[in-house]
């Protein structure tokens, strides 16, 4: 996975330039307002000695400093998307998608300083809302509109790019505009939709929109796409990627399948682990032949043996030190990735269930069994919301409790939200005097079976809201689409 990172003021002037003369922007770009507004946020990582506030975009199409937020540097997509619905509550944030290109935002705000006079070219996230819909591209004469879409492929927003570029590329063409097709991740996408000049292309007459309403994999784009990443490196200086990196990477990264994510998961885990030893392996036996020579030099040499001794251990240590990191850096990418694919699983799941629901009662004469079933299906899909939620908070206390504490306020904050859903979907039934009396106590003790088939740690149990032990009252509430 791409580890994100945005320049300080300086490398990220330097960078903007030769950066944006290889690539295109995609969508609504960051700077727009009015109508063409859309969510988005900003950050620099500039360092520890120096951080600045995050920013996030007004309707008006103005950057705003979140002064009133410790967030500084979001690196992890999970976080970025958490942000996002953090700065925009009235808003159904589902995903986020980076900008292609760098834009100068202005009057950033270092921690603890009160002038924000600090500008800074950066890549915005956007912050996507609601159901998943690709952007409609501007195709004008003399252009070619096409797409490639392959389920197997989970791939993020630069290598899609690099993808639409290339096969422009085959047809003697430049690359004008594109945008992503289907998300199967938090900033991952199963395709993308472009638009290809011809080479020194001047518009004269008027573009027409195209947009992909049912993508259709493109088997032979799809590898000629694949031979020109496999070439070429990812323009990003901190993300470099040779083509030996690509080849040897997991399959895990970029095949998805809800339905099998957690054993490809498992798969993925053992692969890696097999990989690790098998470089041990390698380390060990070139340490056993480093000790020979030792051996036989110090018979001859002791004071040279000595010194070789000492530059072998000084090299060992330094190649166990770094065969250790990038175990631990892969094993970070995997983890942070199955992660991603179950919440977006969940949210998914979640949003099925709500509109069955909502819609189950909003008929004229609602079908009791319909509604039970519809109800039934949104407290499953909030108590495995639940429970991997605190599944994730159990892993992180055990393997790093610093990343836990980190985490404890936004983890009690949304498991304090399911809780809110639960109540406020039973309570939906008291605005139906004849449902609730034949479904309301099945279903809250239904609701209460479920919580209590998993157990919550001691230090998440301090805030957590207590659920729902007798009759609900009417409350003119919805029950939200999402956290």
């Amino acid at each position: 996975m791409t580890l994100f990172v945005f320049y300080s003021v300086l490398h990220s002037v330097l960078w903007a330039s030769s950066y944006a003369a290889g690539y295109v922007e995609s969508g609504v770009s960051a700077g727009e307002a009015g109508p063409r507004f859309e969510p988005q946020v900003a950050m620099v990582c500039a360092g520890r000695n120096h951080q600045y506030h995050a920013q996030y975009m007004t309707q008006t199409g103005r950057w705003v400093t979140d002064a009133n937020s410790k967030v500084t540097c979001l690196k992890d997509k999970v976080d970025i998307l958490r942000y996002c619905k953090q700065v925009y509550p009235e808003r159904d944030i589902t995903n986020i998608v980076e900008s292609s290109h760098y834009y100068k935002v202005p009057n950033f705000c270092r921690v603890g300083h009160a002038k924000c006079k600090a500008a800074a070219w950066v890549k915005p996230y956007r912050c996507l809302e609601g159901s998943f819909q690709s952007d409609a591209l501007l195709v004008p004469e003399g252009c070619l509109f096409d797409h490639i879409h392959n389920q197997s492929r989970c791939w993020e927003f630069d290598r899609w790019n690099t993808t639409a570029d290339r096969a422009c590329g085959a047809r003697r063409m430049t690359l004008k505009s594109f945008a992503m097709l289907l998300p199967c991740g938090i900033d991952v996408f199963s395709g993308v939709e472009f638009v290809c000049c011809p080479k020194n292309y001047k518009s004269h007459g008027k573009a027409r929109p195209m947009e992909v309403e049912e993508p259709v994999a493109l088997p032979q784009m799809d590898h000629r796409a694949q031979q020109a990443i496999s070439a070429t490196p990812t323009p990003k200086m901190a993300t470099t990627t040779t083509s030996q990196e690509v080849g040897t990477r997991d399959e895990y990264f970029s095949r998805f399948d809800p339905h099998e994510e957690h054993d490809a998961f498992r798969r993925a885990e053992q692969r890696l682990e097999e990989r690790h030893r098998e470089k041990v392996s390698k380390i060990m036996k070139e340490w056993s032949d480093l000790e020979e020579r030792y051996q036989d030099l110090r018979a001859k040499d002791p004071h040279g043996a000595e010194e070789f001794k000492h530059r072998m251990t000084q090299r060992f240590q330094q190649t166990v030190e770094a065969v250790e990191a990038e175990n631990e850096a892969e094993r970070h990418q995997l983890t942070a990735l199955h992660q991603q694919r179950i919440v977006a699983h969940i949210n998914e799941m979640k949003r099925e269930a709500m509109t069955c629901y909502t819609r189950a009662l909003a008929e004229k004469q609602p079908n009791t069994h319909r509604v039970q079933k519809c109800l039934q299906k949104l407290l499953r899909a909030l108590n495995k919301d639940r429970h991997h939620t605190v599944s994730h908070y159990k892993h992180l206390l055990n393997s790093d409790y610093e990343a836990a504490d980190r985490e404890r306020d936004s983890t009690l904050q949304h498991l304090s939200d399911l809780e809110r859903m639960v109540n406020q979907s039973l309570n939906m039934l008291a605005r139906h005097p004849d449902l609730n009396a034949k479904i309301g106590r099945l279903m809250r003790e239904y609701s209460a079976a479920l919580r209590s088939k998993y157990s919550t740690p001691p230090e998440l149990s301090t805030r957590s809201p207590k659920p729902i032990t007798s009759d609900a009252k009417s409350e003119e509430e919805q029950v939200p689409e999402d956290n």
